[in-house]
């Protein structure tokens, strides 16, 4: 599109940013005005019986999961993440933890291999920087408080 992403797309094409801000203001008042208007209806969607609504969430789900690549492998590994956070929730597993790791999983692998790259191959960032070792410090005291927690 010809922009460069920063600071300086303020500066240099300021239609565009302040357009992109104006039309997410308009939007959400929009959406305010279309969520006052129907909140009757939108209230009345939990009275949907479960026995019509599961089959319906199945569904729509198989059909998104199978429209973003065509594939039926894709199927295939919803219905066994589906499987898996069914016992889960039987065994009364959370399963926050791993949706935040299934998210950010990437994320960290992805800064910890440019992290390793600006200190050329070597790890020793993690114990010779005082903030990453504060770090260190307080991700191994919560794992301990969240272990005690459970007893």
């Amino acid at each position: 599109q010809g922009l460069t992403p920063g600071p300086l797309l303020f500066e240099q094409n300021p239609e565009i940013v302040y357009g992109l801000f104006s039309s997410m203001i308009i939007g959400n008042i929009l959406l305010l005005f279309i969520g006052l208007a129907g909140i009757k209806f939108y209230s009345r969607i939990v009275e949907i019986p479960k026995t019509l609504m599961i089959p319906a969430i199945l569904i729509l789900s198989t059909i998104g999961s199978y429209s973003m690549n065509n594939s039926l492998f894709d199927v295939g590994v919803t219905f066994v993440f589906g499987i898996i956070g069914y016992i889960m929730s039987k065994i009364k597993m959370p399963s926050s933890p791993i949706v935040l790791a299934v998210i950010l999983g990437p994320m960290l692998e992805t800064n910890l291999r440019k992290a390793v790259l600006m200190y050329e191959g070597s790890y020793s960032f993690l114990y010779t920087r005082p903030i990453t070792v504060v770090f260190l410090i307080l991700t191994v005291l919560s794992m301990i408080s969240a272990l005690k927690k459970k007893k």
